[in-house]
Parts: structure tokens; sequence; C-alpha cells
């Protein structure tokens, strides 16, 4: 039925979030500002950020009081990257049924899945609007 146009914004706002592995997610609880460091994987279908973490842990502790957050992707070897303010929720989603997605991202979820079963949970980070920064001389807003 002819092509899908996608604007050049939304193909480096893509690019970026399928090359990094890493965010770090600023949250605040009391006006005590913390940043976590996460292996994440993006579902452009569904708009949203996913990743793992253990449960009961400090940060999800921190993500139940609080779920407003701002993230960042951490480049690896330019100084492009993504930054969004969102919502953060625990995903109904369990590592399962994200399996092959954080998989063919993340060398080290395989085996974080099977050890982690029962331990580890998903959450996820919904957010419309994201700020690319490209080589730190240029930035441009999109909205998803």
């Amino acid at each position: 039925k002819g092509m899908v146009y996608m604007n050049k914004n939304k193909k480096i706002f893509l690019q970026i979030m399928n090359d990094n592995s890493d965010i770090a997610i600023a949250t605040s609880i009391d006006n005590i500002p913390n940043i976590r460091y996460v292996s994440f994987y993006y579902s452009e279908k569904e708009n949203k950020v996913y990743f793992m973490t253990f449960k009961n842990s400090p940060k999800t502790v921190d993500f139940s009081k609080n779920s407003n957050v701002t993230f960042s992707t951490v480049p690896k070897n330019d100084y492009n990257y993504v930054k969004a303010t969102g919502i953060l929720k625990k995903s109904e989603k369990t590592p399962e049924d994200l399996k092959d997605a954080f998989c063919s991202k993340l060398p080290d979820a395989k085996m974080m899945i099977e050890q982690g079963k029962g331990f580890i949970e998903v959450y996820e980070i919904s957010f419309s609007i994201a700020v690319i920064s490209l080589n730190r001389m240029k930035t441009e807003i999109i909205n998803l």
C-alpha cells in the first residue's frame, strides 16, 4: 500500500535507541535526586522503554514512591543521545514475554532471565516527547 514515510529525526531517534543498551534513569524522592543505570529494550510499536530489575530492590521502592522519571541513553562511542521524561510503572509483561527482545539486544539477558526466575520483574517507561542530542552541538525535539 505504499511506503511509510519516516522523518529524519525519527530515524535518528530509532538508531540511537537501538544502538545503545543502557539508560540512566533519574528519580526524585523527597526532593533528593538519584540516578540508576539499567540495560533496556525499546519497543517502537508501543513507544515504551522496558528494563528488568530485581524485585524489592532499592530502586523499585523509589519507583513506587514517584513514577515521574527522566532518562537518557548512555552513549557508547559518540555524543548522540536521547533523553525523555515519562511515567514509570511495573509492567504487566514478564521477563519471559520480552525474552527474545531483551536477548537480541543484551548479551547477559538470557542468563539473567533464566537464573532470576521469580526474582526479577519488568518495568516500563511511557513517554510522548523525546529530545535528541547530536554531537553536543544540536538538539531536536521529536513527538512520538
